[in-house]
């Protein structure tokens, strides 16, 4: 252990390092300049690849479409009780307008459509 460090080698060594890092410091301004020039020609491109990225892209996508139906359907719901409450005129179905009728059925159907891939999926 002690030849390991002899003052002798300690030095070699520091001589050795110290002329690996001269060459790296002569050779950085060249480098940096061959950087810059595949720069300026649009030689360099940068990739970025996540792993993962595509479980937690296609669950959000499924979380968006989920919460897209959700909103058409409550949409629906408000518009044809909005049309079912202020009209007064019109084709009547079992005393509700017929539009609004056409409302509550469609937002209906969209409702139990997410609430049977909700279900579907286990995730309630």
């Amino acid at each position: 252990m002690l030849e390991r460090y002899t003052p002798q080698r300690v030095l070699k060594r520091a001589r050795s390092e110290g002329l690996e890092l001269a060459r790296i410091a002569r050779d950085l301004p060249y480098q940096v300049h061959d950087i810059l020039e595949e720069f300026r020609d649009g030689q360099i491109e940068v990739g970025f690849v996540h792993k993962g990225l595509d479980e937690f892209m296609r669950k959000l996508d499924v979380a968006f479409n989920r919460l897209v139906i959700a909103l058409v359907t409550v949409g629906g719901l408000i518009g044809s009780s909005l049309i079912g409450i202020f009209s007064t005129k019109g084709p009547q179905i079992a005393g509700v307008n017929f539009l609004s009728f056409v409302g509550f059925v469609l937002s209906a159907i969209l409702g139990l459509w997410l609430l049977w891939g909700v279900l579907r999926s286990g995730r309630l």
